[in-house]
């Protein structure tokens, strides 16, 4: 069952053989719902307010949102 516990995509299912033919994508990709909320947290203009950004190591998630 421990199969179960993760996704796993087939590579049959993608558009491309290598990742030299993927195109290049910029920005968060399938990001919509953080993005909104990033962006309510960052306009809060009352004090006591954080925003709090986490990912997998060697997404760039921190550095992303400085850029947005």
């Amino acid at each position: 069952m421990p199969e179960k516990l993760r996704w796993r995509c087939e590579p049959a299912r993608l558009p491309f053989e290598t990742t030299a033919q993927a195109e290049l994508r910029e920005g968060f990709v399938g990001q919509e719902r953080a993005l909104r909320a990033l962006k309510m947290g960052v306009e809060l203009g009352a004090p006591g307010y954080n925003v709090f950004v986490c990912g997998l190591a060697g997404r760039a998630a921190a550095g992303q949102c400085a850029n947005d």
